[in-house]
């Protein structure tokens, strides 16, 4: 065990009632999350008790929750994380991504 990464199950319970806050008051909707190309696409038509909307829940969770740890002192320098991946699900050209959309293209390479 090195002590490096800690996970906090109270922290990942407010994430989880936050996330779902923002779901059941309609704030963030997966229609709404799709837009953003290198966002999972939730399933058209929608159905809430389907297999790919759960998996979708769960990106869109994964990634609120790590979201906070690619915030950098080094944003908009030329030192700044990127990371290279497709520039969207539908778009095989590949561009180099940072801040936020690096997470992105992280999880999903």
């Amino acid at each position: 065990e090195t002590g490096i990464v800690h996970i906090n199950l109270e922290g990942i319970k407010h994430a989880t009632d936050y996330v779902c806050h923002m779901i059941v008051t309609e704030q963030c909707t997966l229609p709404m999350w799709g837009a953003q190309p290198l966002h999972i696409h939730p399933p058209e038509p929608y159905s809430p008790l389907g297999h790919l909307t759960r998996q979708s829940l769960n990106w869109v969770f994964i990634i609120l929750v790590l979201d906070f740890s690619f915030c950098s002192e080094r944003d908009s320098t030329p030192k700044w994380y990127g990371i290279k991946w497709q520039k969207g699900w539908s778009v095989g050209e590949r561009v180099i991504h940072t801040g936020y959309q690096s997470l992105v293209a992280a999880v999903n390479r």
